[in-house]
């Protein structure tokens, strides 16, 4: 077992705080008039990951919620016109969720809202610091969880 140094614990407490810090801006990058609920969002980003339209059971898997929880999202998100069921190809049964323009506008919305205040955030970094940060960050990603795709 690697024993752990105090250098472990200073990364762990500043990446401790750079999720509370990001969760705090994420809450405060919501869209005025469209859903914030960073659940809902997580929901409608894997819809959009998926290299097809995922099943339900797929998207409550990904976010790690129950399948009445998750499905109670997507109707909403179906009743806000955000996301749209279409049918399963191989099972006539089942259906598959795929976000519909107005989804798609709302995520690059959010996102783009959240790159803003990082770049707000970070105006006094150089370009190339930046780029150390990311890809930093995405190793430190990648070694919690290798199944994680490296950027």
């Amino acid at each position: 077992m690697v024993q752990a140094t105090s250098q472990d614990e200073a990364l762990l407490s500043s990446i401790v705080s750079l999720v509370w810090s990001f969760r705090d801006l994420a809450a405060e990058c919501g869209v005025p008039g469209e859903p914030g609920d960073r659940t809902i969002l997580r929901v409608m980003a894997v819809v959009q990951r998926s290299a097809t339209p995922p099943r339900i059971s797929e998207v409550a898997d990904s976010v790690g919620l129950d399948l009445s929880t998750t499905s109670r999202h997507c109707a909403t998100l179906g009743r806000d016109g955000l996301i749209e069921r279409i049918e399963d190809e191989t099972d006539r049964r089942a259906f598959r969720l795929r976000l519909t323009p107005a989804g798609k506008k709302l995520l690059i919305q959010v996102r783009d809202s959240r790159t803003q205040a990082i770049a707000s955030a970070l105006e006094t970094w150089s370009d190339k610091e930046k780029l150390e940060a990311s890809e930093i960050l995405h190793r430190i990603a990648h070694e919690i969880d290798p199944k994680r795709e490296k950027k």
